[in-house]
């Protein structure tokens, strides 16, 4: 019933917050289901490795600067289903894993996530009830950023590290929503984990932000300055859109979505491997199968011929 209602305040929204202007076309895309990570041991005790200061605690929410946004509806939903349970929440969790190679100054990274957040309002946003978003100013925002030394670890404690991303949640009410971690694997190998929740951005953007940190490390590691997109606040982003729910086009499409699912949308008749459990979970998992190019181009060719994704 909540899915149903929802859907018809949704029609003229995007799934996914973007970071800005750059990232507009992801913003227009379909948000990618991302499966919660399956039960995992907890990670291996490792000594910090210096990184400069550490953050300092969050400004409560009545201390912060601006007036609140409203949420869009997609986002509200997405809120909702966060108060049912952790789990609920961790399923909107987007993690990014990568392996690097060489000698990272993790001082570099860190100055490369202020700037981050200071240029993507997004990153600074919290949620503290529904229907609103504050936007914490860059003064009193600093990053997430966490260096642990795990040049002792084994194999085991090394995926057991790996398995543990996504299992802590994020303070919807105080933030932050984003956060990095960087662990010493070797004398010239990390990993370097990105993790944010889908109400603050999305997989495409993702891909933008990572792209983005890699400029910027890379220009404090070598001295020179990096010009990047101009970055237009989200809350203008926001507004337009909202805007848009009152013009002609979005009184079309409501209309049109209301005679096919006034009554909810069809329940599919999937079968299955096992039967369905009585209550809603949240613990999934992903399953990559690789196919020839040749059935790869069948399957868009065909998709097309039918105007599907």
């Amino acid at each position: 019933e909540l899915v149903r209602k929802t859907i018809f305040s949704q029609l003229a929204f995007v799934e996914g917050a973007g970071l800005g202007k750059e990232t507009l076309a992801s913003d227009r895309a379909d948000q990618e289901q991302i499966p919660a990570p399956i039960a995992a041991p907890a990670a291996p005790t490792a000594k910090p490795v210096s990184a400069g200061p550490r953050p300092p605690e969050v400004t409560p929410i009545h201390e912060r600067i601006g007036t609140p946004s409203p949420m869009r509806p997609a986002a509200e939903l997405v809120w909702l289903l966060a108060q049912k349970s952790d789990d609920a929440s961790r399923a909107y969790h987007i993690p990014v894993l990568l392996e690097l190679s060489g000698s990272i100054n993790p001082d570099h990274m860190r100055r490369a996530l202020a700037v981050l957040l200071e240029r993507h309002e997004a990153l600074r946003a919290v949620f503290p009830t529904l229907g609103e978003m504050h936007i914490r100013s860059p003064e009193v925002v600093t990053p997430d950023f966490d260096v642990v030394d795990g040049r002792s670890w084994s194999l085991e404690d090394k995926l057991s590290w790996i398995s543990a991303i996504g299992e802590e949640t994020f303070d919807l009410d105080q933030g932050p929503l984003f956060r990095v971690r960087l662990a010493m694997t070797g004398d010239d190998t990390w990993l370097l984990s990105l993790e944010a929740h889908h109400l603050v951005i999305d997989g495409l953007s993702m891909n933008f932000l990572v792209g983005e940190l890699a400029a910027l490390y890379n220009g404090f590691e070598r001295g020179v300055g990096v010009e990047l997109p101009e970055a237009i606040s989200y809350r203008h982003w926001l507004a337009s859109h909202l805007a848009g729910r009152s013009t002609p086009q979005a009184d079309l499409d409501q209309r049109y979505w209301r005679e096919r699912l006034g009554n909810g949308a069809p329940v599919l008749d999937l079968p299955t491997d096992w039967p369905r459990a009585d209550a809603k979970g949240w613990r999934g998992h992903a399953v990559l199968e690789l196919i020839e190019p040749a059935e790869a181009e069948t399957v868009r060719r065909t998709a097309r011929s039918l105007g599907l994704t």
